[in-house]
């Protein structure tokens, strides 16, 4: 590269460097590059959903390994090789306080079933496994965020050094636990980098917006007749995901805002007052410190609300998890499952409870309530369930399951349409029975209905516009009577 003129070698001109931040974790943006392994001296068994370093008296160790892979590429959301990496941390979240952790770089391969006995053969040893000096540490750790630096590992990996992680091991006999995946706030790394702005993004594919029921029309003409199923419908698009104009999937949240601390209920908190934000979010899914609280104030109390259906595939008995430190309720299908009146209104330090219900094939209501009265307790939320459509694990609720309140008006309107579309068609060409036109007349019932259930959605959609036309008729109002303008002659009155 020249100095100069800053060209490079081949004589095109160098692009401008962008400080960008980068956040890997699981789930957010679809990454999936996170690998982590719990070390047991005297087991060959490891934990996911809450990791552990811990070295007893008795000569017990207990290591942790993690891994960010894919970080490292000409993707958007990657580090592009040789970038300048201006700072990187290591962020979990500590639920047992200990003596300390140190954060080693990783020198040799392993995956989620390695075991400390083949680890080396004594688990994850400075200067034998791992280098010797500590990348990071720290000392008498608390409970609550903790960040490790790892700048100098992740900028070696932007240079092209192998990544194999790191290992977390302990500094005294009281160890410390922290979140695992997954979980409401699994470890993340984030990085500030300097690179070259733009890299490949990924392009959607073929998605099935929705499928009707398995209904048909029955179509006699003459001495024949013709059993005619209604097709799914599709949406198929090829443009970049952030330009894609609709998402039937979600759901419906609201958010009030300074309520009173006093309150251990989201009923009492909320009671006789509207909402004060609303948005179409994802999921029920909020990690510490993620983007996605920007819509409320940090350390005040607030309260929220989510609400849509969930879709059961595989119908059985399904088992729920809300974790969080604050005050929570889980409503499916009007039964309150968790929290308010069924039980304790408050759920311990990402409490494992769970409440069992059975579910059929199909889609259920779901609420789930959160009540932030204290400021220091720590704003995160996860809803998860285990049940046969997620082969007995227990995980986070995907958006793909979920729908705003409005989804089965909008399908159900969609699948009418059709159905009068098809029946119209055969009534113009004279060859639909009696059936065919009751059945007609019952999709328009249903369409009409699913039109009704869809008015307090457009409503809630079109409340900036209306409450920006009631600001300039009120502005209006005030110009019709300035005095200034009475004293000038032109006053309108009109």
């Amino acid at each position: 590269r020249c100095w100069c003129c800053r060209r490079h070698s081949d004589g095109k001109p160098e692009k401008p460097l962008k400080e960008m931040s980068l956040l890997f974790r699981p789930g957010f943006k679809g990454y999936e590059g996170f690998m982590a392994r719990e070390l047991h001296s005297d087991s060959t068994v490891g934990e996911t959903d809450v990791l552990s370093v811990e070295a007893t008296e008795e000569g017990k160790r207990t290591q942790v390994l993690l891994r960010f892979d894919d970080i490292i590429g000409e993707g958007v959301e990657q580090i592009h090789p040789g970038a300048r990496v201006r700072s990187a941390a290591l962020n979990i979240n500590v639920i047992n306080p200990g003596h300390g952790v140190e954060v080693h770089k990783v020198l040799t391969q392993w995956d989620p079933a390695t075991t400390y006995q083949e680890f080396g053969g004594d688990g994850a040893t400075p200067g034998k496994e791992t280098v010797a000096k500590p990348l990071s540490s720290a000392e008498m750790v608390q409970m609550g965020l903790l960040s490790l630096d790892m700048t100098s590992v992740v900028q070696a990996w932007a240079r092209g050094e192998p990544n194999f992680g790191v290992a977390l091991l302990p500094r005294g006999a009281d160890g410390l636990s922290f979140m695992g995946y997954p979980s409401g706030t699994p470890p993340a790394l984030t990085v500030e980098v300097l690179q070259e702005p733009g890299g490949k993004s990924p392009r959607s594919t073929t998605t099935i917006l929705f499928e009707p029921p398995q209904t048909t029309v029955s179509v006699r003409d003459s001495a024949t007749t013709t059993t005619t199923a209604l097709p799914p419908v599709f949406v198929t698009s090829t443009a970049k995901p952030a330009q894609s104009t609709y998402d039937p999937h979600g759901l419906d949240a609201e958010f009030f805002f300074g309520v009173d601390p006093s309150h251990r209920t989201f009923e009492a908190a909320t009671q006789g007052r509207q909402a004060d934000a609303r948005e179409k979010v994802a999921d029920v899914n909020y990690v510490a410190g993620s983007p996605r609280w920007e819509i409320v104030e940090a350390h005040a109390p607030f309260a929220a609300r989510w609400r849509g259906e969930l879709t059961i595939d595989g119908e059985g008995r399904y088992s729920f998890q809300v974790l969080t430190d604050n005050i929570m309720s889980l409503t499916i299908d009007g039964k309150t499952l968790l929290g308010g009146a069924s039980g304790a209104a408050t759920s311990p330090l990402f409490s494992s409870r769970a409440a069992a219900v059975d579910l059929a094939a199909g889609a259920h209501t779901v609420v789930v309530t959160l009540l932030q009265h204290s400021e220091h307790n720590l704003m995160a939320i996860d809803l998860r369930y285990q049940g046969p459509d997620t082969e007995g694990k227990m995980v986070s609720v995907p958006k793909a399951a979920l729908f705003p309140g409005s989804s089965s008006a909008v399908r159900g309107v969609a699948f009418a349409l059709a159905h009068v579309r098809l029946q119209r068609k055969f009534l113009v060409e004279g060859v639909v029975d009696r059936g065919g036109i009751v059945a007609g007349l019952a999709a328009a019932i249903v369409a009409v209905g699913a039109l009704v259930a869809l008015l307090p959605t457009l409503q809630l959609a079109t409340e900036p516009f209306r409450r920006a036309w009631r600001t300039r008729a009120q502005r209006r109002q005030l110009r019709r009577y300035d005095p200034a303008r009475l004293l000038h002659g032109r006053a309108d009155f009109a």
